[in-house]
């Protein structure tokens, strides 16, 4: 290809002879393949997804209490959270302002920046063509796209393991302390983002393990380093540490909802576990996430072509097992996929292994990659001829059918359909409108929610929290009359039980319903008999 030749070099310690020097034109590349991706993750963000779901309004609440001064090492609440993705929204809010939009666009930001990332990881790992078609591939993922227009932390764990293997790799390969200690710091802040980063170091800490046992010469030689970068990881944690050492319930609350060892026994366990990893590994190529808030049900994370260059890519890096750069992504999608493997909820879990995307994805662009390398070294002038047209057509062609089947699918189907509005609760948000408008103009209002004080009400008009709220479908208040009262009523989700429904109908005359896009009632508003 004339855009993209490439130059192969003589082989170094961390390059193969095959792999590709150098791209003409890679900063363009690049920036091509950041420009689309954030593209996909900024248009439309205040209305795709639709609605705010109650977990990215506690975040956003959470954040509130940063930005009013409040810095908490850690939020107790809502079964514990950490803390440095609520900061960074924090400072969000104050340069787009307090809302939904901020929410979301934290997560954008960040989604974005994980693009050149994976790039300059992948660029030192296996060269730079391989770090160019992993940017864009990453761009161009659907599951990628889909939690970037989340306001969910684990968008921070691909981030923030490019950005700390990238320098504990450089500091490993190149025997720089300084690079190592920054991995290492990066490594400990991690474990601020959200409960499946806790696994992250268990990755570190396995691909040095390895690397121990194939490359010890060099490993001992940089002994002083990585316990430096260990230590350097400790100190990052300690204060979070500290924390969990005075109130290590919350330390556990979490996990000990969703670990299978909590439930069953040990043998129950090792056969859930095999299942779980079957499922998981089923869900990069056959059936992904079933749950619509995380997927389009059942759809899986590769498309077909993109799950062709995965298994290239894997069988060529367990052919170059001897090299740790090669180990490094299976063991990084190994680590990041325990998550998913030890726990009990519905397989596959797309949300708890997240962190493993940028091995995916990197395992994909090195199979594309040492693919176009052997086509490159093939002693045929008719093949070398005509070999950087093609391949140019090849690249760009895979490139615009992931793009396009990630636009479709994301756009055109999964945020455009019944479940996908209401499992984000959009139902809620023309709720908190009419109780705002109704108390401003002097009304008691009744919220007949699904939880009480809905985090996406009290979010999106915080006034809303001065309103008489019940809890589910099993309870019912009447209060005194004094002013007109009004009752609003999320009637999807939040099916009253026959009893409750029965007093509503008897004491609660009807006013006006808000429809949903497709033809139902959404939002019922109702009135207190004055008799």
């Amino acid at each position: 290809m004339t855009s993209m030749k490439t130059n192969r070099s003589p082989s170094t310690d961390h390059h193969d002879a095959a792999a590709p020097a150098g791209v003409r034109y890679a900063p363009l590349w690049l920036a091509a393949a950041i420009l689309v991706g954030a593209a996909l993750r900024l248009v439309q963000l205040r209305s795709a997804p639709p609605g705010l779901h109650f977990d990215e309004a506690v975040y956003g609440l959470q954040a509130l209490e940063i930005y009013h001064g409040s810095r908490p090492i850690f939020f107790p609440a809502y079964t514990g959270r950490e803390p440095l993705y609520m900061y960074l929204m924090a400072v969000v809010f104050r340069l787009v302002g307090i809302g939904e939009l901020g929410i979301r666009l934290t997560s954008a930001l960040i989604g974005i920046a994980t693009i050149p990332l994976i790039y300059l990881l992948m660029r030192e790992l296996y060269g730079q063509r391989a770090g160019l078609l992993a940017a864009a591939l990453l761009a161009l993922s659907y599951w990628h796209l889909t939690v970037s227009r989340n306001g969910y932390p684990n968008i921070l764990i691909p981030l923030m393991a490019c950005l700390a293997l990238l320098w504990l790799w450089r500091g490993y390969r190149d025997g720089s302390v300084w690079q190592l200690v920054l991995g290492g710091a990066v490594t400990g802040a991690i474990l601020y983002t959200y409960l499946a980063a806790r696994f992250f170091p268990v990755t570190v800490a396995l691909f040095f393990l390895y690397a121990l046992l194939v490359d010890g010469r060099r490993f001992l030689s940089r002994f002083g380093g990585l316990a430096l970068a260990g230590l350097a990881a400790l100190l990052v944690f300690a204060p979070l540490g500290y924390y969990f050492t005075r109130h290590p319930y919350y330390f556990w609350e979490r996990a000990n909802q969703v670990l299978l060892i909590r439930e069953v026994g040990l043998l129950d366990t090792a056969t859930m576990m095999l299942g779980n990893l079957a499922h998981t590994l089923g869900g990069l190529f056959i059936k992904g996430d079933v749950r619509p808030h995380f997927n389009l049900p059942g759809r899986p994370i590769l498309t077909m072509p993109s799950a062709l260059l995965f298994g290239i890519g894997l069988l060529i890096v367990l052919a170059k097992w001897r090299r740790p750069e090669y180990m490094l992504l299976p063991i990084w999608l190994v680590g990041m996929s325990l998550p998913a493997i030890l726990t009990k909820e519905v397989m596959p879990q797309g949300q708890r292994m997240f962190g493993a995307i940028p091995a995916i994805y990197g395992l994909a662009a090195l199979g594309l990659d040492r693919g176009l390398a052997w086509l490159e070294a093939r002693p045929n002038a008719r093949l070398q001829a005509a070999l950087p047209a093609a391949t140019l057509v090849v690249i760009l062609g895979l490139l615009a059918y992931e793009g396009a089947e990630t636009r479709r699918v994301y756009f055109d189907v999964w945020t455009k359909q019944r479940e996908t509005f209401y499992i984000f609760h959009a139902d809620y948000v023309p709720l908190a409108e009419e109780a705002r408008r109704a108390m401003d103009e002097g009304h008691t209002v009744v919220i007949q929610s699904l939880e009480y004080k809905h985090p996406t009400v009290v979010f999106l008009e915080p006034p809303t929290t001065d309103a008489l709220w019940t809890a589910g479908a099993s309870t019912f208040v009447v209060p005194g009359r004094g002013t007109e009262v009004l009752y609003l009523w999320p009637r999807s989700s939040n099916p009253l039980r026959a009893p409750i429904r029965a007093a509503m109908e008897r004491l609660v005359e009807p006013v006006s319903a808000v429809e949903d896009p497709f033809g139902g009632v959404m939002l019922h508003v109702g009135r207190l008999r004055q008799e």
